[in-house]
């Protein structure tokens, strides 16, 4: 169920940079996966993630483009 509380995602602005060089095609589908990961109205984002061996860090795929979140109260950050 969705509230006043929606989650919302936003890149470093290191990520920033490096989004703003790929092609096209590629940051569509990276804008569409993490709109779809905060637009669901039944998991939370950090469902989405994979975890990562050895440490507290997970990771999200898009394709064959590997992105590190990581999760603030509702706010989702690449």
């Amino acid at each position: 169920m969705r509230s006043d509380e929606d989650w919302t995602w936003k890149f470093t602005p290191h990520a920033a940079d490096q989004f703003a060089g790929l092609d096209p095609h590629v940051q569509d589908r990276i804008v569409t996966k993490l709109d779809e990961v905060v637009d669901s109205e039944w998991r939370d984002p950090s469902d989405f993630l994979e975890p990562l061996t050895g440490g507290p860090f997970s990771k999200l795929r898009i394709g064959q483009s590997p992105l590190w979140p990581y999760v603030e109260h509702l706010t989702l950050r690449m």
